[in-house]
């Protein structure tokens, strides 16, 4: 349970940085009307209800194939058979009850939209006729679902159906994440405080003094550009200064010679 709220606590926090502030009031809600984990299939069964009494074809139609996408496409094949049986138990309910409250026109619109999905199923040729007969509660092929016995029994068999599915499926993604521990959050705190202190040591420490805001830097004085020099006075210059270097190691050489001509026994010999 404990694990649960913490999940819970996470996707709420999620929307709200989110700013799904509906879905958030949404959440709060239910969570103060859930009372048992295990009553997950009485509200699926209690939304298909509301559905099927409202004559809601295009609310109970997507809500199914969401059943589909969450829970029955994880089912193994064996049980595809099964699904398709409730699916069409479920649809011949919403008729029966259009039927029983003088909803003509829904019973039209399910045909209408539904045409192309039920005229490929076996199930459902005698069912086209439905539409256009009179007391069709007593007509063989759809009395027996008139009766409040096999409705009590569908959505008994739905219910243990799910209740199955809830109990056997793995456990999300989500389920899965666990809190972290108490102690180990009190330890990071302690290494991120550590770390700090080092960086404010090796740091050089900004005064309040000279702490500015942006509003009070002023523009760098920033001094006018100097001569402009091409390429051509480069290359003179560096010739002037080749020359001199030149005419400075001539007299450097010169002067050596003649240092060493002086104290030199063999420079120094006179023919």
């Amino acid at each position: 349970m404990a694990h649960t709220e913490f999940l819970d606590e996470l996707v709420k926090e999620y929307l709200l940085f989110r700013g799904f502030s509906n879905s958030l009031k949404t959440m709060i809600n239910e969570q103060k009307n859930d009372k048992e984990k295990s009553q997950r299939a009485d509200k699926i069964i209690e939304i298909l209800s509301q559905c099927i009494n409202s004559s809601d074809l295009n609310g109970l139609v997507q809500f199914w194939i969401k059943l589909d996408t969450v829970l029955y496409s994880k089912l193994e094949h064996i049980y595809i058979s099964a699904v398709k049986k409730l699916e069409n138990g479920l649809l011949k309910i919403y008729l029966i009850t259009a039927y029983n409250n003088n909803r003509n026109e829904k019973i039209s619109e399910f045909f209408v939209n539904l045409k192309s999905d039920l005229s490929s199923q076996n199930d459902w040729k005698d069912w086209f006729y439905f539409p256009f007969c009179k007391n069709p509660e007593e007509i063989a092929t759809f009395s027996i679902y008139f009766s409040k016995q096999w409705q009590d029994t569908y959505w008994l068999s739905l219910r243990n159906f799910l209740t199955t599915i809830f109990q056997c499926m793995p456990v999300p993604t989500l389920g899965r994440l666990k809190p972290v521990d108490s102690q180990e959050i009190l330890k990071r705190n302690q290494d991120q405080t550590i770390n700090k202190n080092i960086n404010s040591k090796q740091m050089p420490k900004i005064s309040n003094a000279n702490h500015c805001c942006l509003s009070e830097i002023q523009p760098f004085d920033i001094s006018p550009p100097g001569p402009i020099v091409d390429d051509f006075y480069i290359i003179a210059a560096e010739s002037e200064n080749s020359s001199n270097l030149a005419d400075q190691q001539s007299k450097g050489i010169k002067s050596f010679i003649k240092t060493i001509s002086s104290s030199s026994p063999v420079f120094g010999r006179k023919d």
